[in-house]
């Protein structure tokens, strides 16, 4: 679930969040793909650049299972329990999660 996690160290870091559909398309997400693949770019190439001690991550969780709303858009997608989403982000953030 966690696609990029560079860290220089533990004092300070952000995270973003987007849907795999980069991966895993699925049918009229071209303008999803194509800002999910920029996230996932800018992560990787924001990494080596930053200064005093800065952290940055991306996830991808998923459909979370308390989105029902979104299971059809998005077929042939398992869902994503909610607590493995917040684990997920908390272990994306420094010193949080041991």
């Amino acid at each position: 679930m966690v696609d990029r996690s560079f860290c220089q160290t533990e004092d300070s870091s952000f995270l973003l969040v987007f849907f795999p559909t980069t991966r895993h398309p699925v049918y009229a997400s071209a303008n999803l793909a194509a800002v999910n693949g920029a996230i996932n770019s800018f992560v990787t190439a924001a990494a080596i650049e930053q200064e005093n001690d800065v952290c940055i991550n991306a996830i991808h969780p998923g459909v979370v299972e308390d989105s029902p709303e979104f299971f059809d858009a998005f077929p042939g997608h398992n869902t994503v329990a909610t607590d493995r989403v917040v684990t997920a982000s908390r272990k994306s953030v420094p010193g949080t999660v041991s």
